[in-house]
């Protein structure tokens, strides 16, 4: 069996909007060449910098003939539709390639309450050992 065989296909990166989510969206596509990589975050009308990669990838596709796709999921927690409806274009896509999910990466982070004092942690020292 070839090495080639064994090169991976397709992954979905969970917290894909910002931060390491987003680096590892952009790591995958354009250090890793996967093929079908599945970005996911709560809002994605205001992921600009995913939306961004997502053109990128696009062009990529038309100049060069590359066949990757990024494909941005909206999966709000809070919303359970949000999360069936996602399922539903992965499954899609999937199929559509004859694959099958690969690598899940969730990147996501707790949504803070500041009612309760819970704060976004923005580096590791601010990580309460209480919200773990």
């Amino acid at each position: 069996m070839s090495s080639h065989s064994h090169r991976l296909q397709t992954a979905l990166v969970q917290g894909a909007s910002r931060g390491i989510g987003f680096e590892f969206v952009r790591q995958l596509l354009f250090e890793h060449r996967v093929p079908t990589v599945f970005a996911s975050c709560r809002n994605p009308s205001t992921a600009t910098q995913l939306q961004q990669l997502q053109q990128e990838v696009r062009a990529m596709h038309t100049q060069h003939s590359q066949s990757q796709s990024l494909h941005i999921l909206r999966i709000d927690l809070d919303e359970e539709q949000s999360m069936s409806d996602s399922a539903e274009h992965t499954k899609q896509a999937l199929d559509a390639c004859g694959c099958h999910l690969q690598l899940l990466i969730n990147a996501a982070g707790v949504l803070h309450q500041s009612d309760i004092g819970m704060q976004p942690e923005r580096s590791l020292a601010m990580v309460d050992e209480q919200w773990l």
